[in-house]
């Protein structure tokens, strides 16, 4: 099963990669401490679920429970297991914005400045900086391309990012959809509702869709979306 440990400085985006693997299809547990590491493994390997593999995040807010992350580490191993360890890491100005942004307490300790709580987390994670098996510095990322950035590497440089489109019909009487991205309003075109022997029909009939695509107004919506 393949495993990855997701680790690193608060506010350098383990939660954007947890959130973008989650959504690949992996089974993603945050924050669990790193003695149940093991245990966690062999329950889902036992569940019979079928995932792509297992997110584990381990980082400072694990405080006492993250000691002992080398033997939790070797048990794996031991078991069969491959661990790929995730370091995520950015500039000691890049937190201390981050953190303004979102006007978060830094998770070392709420009586200490924010770039006090980043000079003592670096030195509690340097034993895990230095078991990485890949170090990601997301100070010039934003949260698209740190998204994209990490689906590559578990895909792969030769991975795909699949896109999808969704098209929907629908009628302005009952409202947009929220969730449209982009919305085309057609009712310029002449609605075959009003022409008799189509007024039966829907737009999946071929008859319909070639009085539409006949109707000039139509010939030159096409052609100006063929181009762009």
């Amino acid at each position: 099963m393949r495993i990855i440990v997701i680790t690193g400085m608060s506010g350098s985006g383990k939660s954007t990669a947890v959130r973008a693997l989650e959504d690949e299809g992996y089974y993603c547990i945050d924050n669990l401490p790193v003695r149940l590491f093991k245990r966690f493994v062999d329950l889902i390997e036992k569940s019979g679920e079928s995932f792509k593999g297992i997110v584990l995040v381990a980082d400072i807010r694990g405080r006492e429970f993250l000691k002992g992350y080398e033997s939790a580490f070797q048990k794996i191993r031991a078991a069969g297991n491959s661990i790929e360890i995730l370091f995520f890491d950015a500039l000691d100005e890049t937190l201390v914005r981050r953190f303004s942004e979102t006007r978060r307490r830094h998770p070392v300790d709420e009586q200490c400045s924010v770039i006090d709580g980043i000079h003592i987390e670096r030195e509690r994670l340097s034993g895990l900086r230095q078991m990485a098996t890949r170090l990601i510095d997301t100070s010039e990322f934003n949260v698209h391309q740190l998204k994209d950035y990490v689906l590559r590497i578990v895909r792969g440089d030769t991975g795909v990012n699949p896109f999808s489109v969704e098209v929907q019909s629908f009628g302005f009487r009952y409202g947009i959809p929220m969730e449209s991205s982009i919305v085309m309003d057609v009712r310029f075109i002449p609605n075959p509702f009003f022409v008799p022997e189509l007024k039966e029909l829907s737009g999946l009939d071929d008859t319909v869709r070639i009085h539409c695509g006949q109707t000039p107004d139509c010939r030159i919506y096409r052609l100006f979306f063929s181009d762009a």
